[in-house]
């Protein structure tokens, strides 16, 4: 799941596919005691305009480096405004992940 960092504003600071923000001088399996850390759920509304320029934007050394578009907008200098869900997505990536996902939808419909 790619991770964001939010301003207390709720604008999105960076995002990653690491844990961020990196909690320094702990190990990480105390990190959600010092900081909170948020999933993102990418779900994006764009003006016309926006992406017209997108398309006229280089990617930049932190989308090559993470492998995430939204960074291109970032180091353009856009922002992205973020906003608290409850929503828990699931994610397919192995077989396994294919067999959960179909029952959770089975049981959904029982």
């Amino acid at each position: 799941m790619v991770k964001v960092v939010r301003a207390p504003d709720g604008q999105a600071l960076y995002f990653s596919r690491s844990p961020i923000p990196h909690v320094r001088d702990l190990p990480q399996s105390e990190w959600l005691k010092q900081q909170v850390f948020w999933g993102h759920v990418g779900v994006y509304g764009y003006r016309r305009a926006t992406l017209a320029a997108y398309l006229n934007l280089a990617p930049g050394s932190l989308e090559e480096a993470e492998k995430l578009e939204q960074l291109r907008f970032l180091e353009a200098g856009y922002a992205f405004q973020t906003l608290e869900s409850s929503y828990r997505p699931v994610a397919v990536d192995v077989a396994a992940d294919l067999l959960l996902v179909r029952r959770l939808m089975e049981e959904a419909h029982d």
